[in-house]
């Protein structure tokens, strides 16, 4: 029988067993955080929505446990949407998993950067799982910060092109972009924020305030993939998670993202 489809009883399992939820038996959705940046980025975004969520401690305690999974209720079907959000080497940043296995406390499990065996541990258990109507969006902005983290690293021209971006090819409000720049920031330079100048709310305010005004251009996506030395078309796609990025001699349209 598949492990999909099986049903398990107590008889299936002995000392050594992990144990696991079968995500669509269980009408759940899995936020899986593949990276350390995607970690952080994720522990600050869903923060405050009382999901049940779990860690991997190094059995060696060769470094600090970090939270990689978060377990929400299925709001919708995921099984019809896109979920492939890759980073520039290709690979996977926070997944939504939802038809398929997650192993859970008491187990042991491989990290999966640096394969160090791990104890998976509770660090917030809820027997049934919130239901978010705005995760898919969430979890696109997650990813959209994920995917800046190795590359922007400026905290004038790269966040006023960031902003200009934002501005002009999503639907976020002023305050909106307010909550993304802070998020990004507060994360990439977590021991400088709120101490730098440069990383305090007045600058982003400064920076929206600018990008607001009639006469200022708003720089596109080829500027600011030409300022961050990377190709276009990457930016260009990440950017198409959080809005709609038509060619730059085009009218940009715009989509709602809650987040």
């Amino acid at each position: 029988t598949h492990i999909l489809t099986k049903d398990y009883a107590i008889t299936d399992f002995n000392e050594d067993s992990n144990v696991a939820v079968n995500l669509g038996k269980s009408n759940l959705i899995d936020w899986d955080c593949d990276s350390s940046e995607a970690c952080s980025i994720s522990e600050k975004i869903l923060a405050n929505l009382g999901g049940c969520s779990l860690m991997n401690v190094p059995i060696d305690n060769s470094r600090l446990g970090e939270t990689t999974h978060y377990f929400f209720t299925q709001d919708q079907d995921y099984s019809k949407l896109s979920l492939e959000r890759l980073d520039l080497n290709g690979k996977k940043m926070i997944e939504l998993r939802h038809n398929h296995i997650t192993i859970i406390p008491p187990s042991i499990t491989e990290h999966k950067i640096d394969q160090k065996y791990c104890i998976r541990v509770w660090k917030n258990f809820v027997a049934k799982p919130p239901l978010i109507k705005n995760l898919f969006k969430m979890w696109n902005v997650a990813n959209f910060a994920t995917f800046l983290m190795p590359v922007l690293k400026s905290t004038n021209t790269g966040m006023l092109k960031l902003d200009g971006c934002l501005k002009r090819y999503t639907d976020f409000t002023d305050s909106e972009r307010i909550q993304f720049l802070e998020l990004y920031y507060s994360t990439k330079f977590k021991n400088d924020w709120g101490i730098n100048q440069d990383l305090k709310l007045p600058k982003i305010k400064r920076i929206i305030k600018a990008n607001n005004k009639e006469s200022t251009k708003t720089a596109g996506y080829k500027s600011f993939a030409d300022y961050l030395k990377m190709d276009p078309l990457e930016l260009k796609r990440a950017l198409s998670w959080i809005g709609q990025v038509p060619d730059e001699k085009t009218e940009a349209k715009k989509t709602i993202v809650d987040f």
